[in-house]
């Protein structure tokens, strides 16, 4: 089994919006194992985007540090941040009406000198990342007469087309239907099978338990609970992170968590409970 170092250290992060008074904060510490798929896991409004916001340099910490792979983030600069990692957001919102090639194209923006146009690797960079979403026959059409499903694919095309060691996805499967969270879930598996390690948020810790090695688990400003996903998707932790009574049931080699009936607390039969 390959050994997981550590790609992003988080240590001692407090953060806190301007204005507003409440710590989001006080001190977080995280690591992303390099190669994972790690799921940063909570509650509604618990900093989950947040924190990616954080490893991202979009915001910065009142205090702590954060490295990417061994390197403090404060001595990338920009262009290399861009060539690291990138974001898949949970909304995007263009200003312009772009074909998905074009929005695609976006993506090679770390590797283009300023008023530079993308050249033809930059295009078959573009063009194999659509491929590698299954979106290829998208690459014409207008952003604009796509369905949520094809957006979030062509969304991870152009993430992809930044060649990223670390893939940052905000809530990868909101708003979508089954079979397009399916497709969104494929190509987060394959990718990690080809070495790109994938880090994302969600509240649903079911999505956390069928795809994450890993799971951050964090709620009220800190860390709760984070290591490999069996260790952390406990009854305990998820009752506590959640304040509900959480069964974790065990189906073959994977976990499901159900909402546990409160007539039926000692039954973890799944249809004595509501799947979370």
């Amino acid at each position: 089994m390959r050994e997981h170092q550590t790609l992003v250290s988080a240590q001692g992060l407090a953060f806190s919006y301007n204005g507003s008074g409440k710590a989001v904060f006080r001190d977080l510490s995280v690591n992303i194992p390099d190669g994972s798929i790690t799921a940063i896991l909570g509650p509604n409004g618990s900093g989950k985007t947040t924190l990616l916001h954080l490893i991202l340099g979009f915001l910065h910490p009142n205090q702590g540090l954060i490295r990417l792979d061994g390197r403090l983030q404060s001595h990338y600069s920009r262009r290399e941040m861009g060539r690291f990692m990138a974001l898949v957001p949970q909304n995007e919102h263009l200003a312009f009406n772009l074909s998905s090639l074009e929005y695609v194209l976006l993506g090679r923006a770390p590797y283009l000198g300023p008023l530079q146009t993308p050249t033809g690797r930059d295009r078959e960079v573009a063009c194999a990342a659509l491929r590698s979403t299954g979106a290829e026959d998208l690459k014409d059409r207008s952003l604009d007469t796509l369905s949520g499903g094809e957006q979030q694919l062509v969304a991870i095309a152009r993430a992809l087309a930044q060649e990223p060691r670390l893939l940052l996805m905000d809530e990868p499967t909101a708003h979508l239907d089954l079979g397009n969270q399916g497709r969104v879930l494929d190509v987060v598996r394959r990718l990690a099978g080809e070495g790109v390690t994938v880090a994302f948020t969600t509240h649903n810790p079911n999505l956390a338990a069928s795809l994450a090695s890993h799971v951050i688990l964090i709620s009220g400003g800190g860390v709760l609970a984070a290591d490999a996903t069996g260790l952390v998707l406990t009854e305990e932790n998820l009752s506590r992170t959640y304040g509900v009574d959480v069964a974790v049931v065990q189906i073959g080699d994977r976990q499901t968590i159900w909402l546990r009936d409160a007539s039926c607390v000692e039954d973890h039969r799944p249809g004595a409970a509501q799947k979370l």
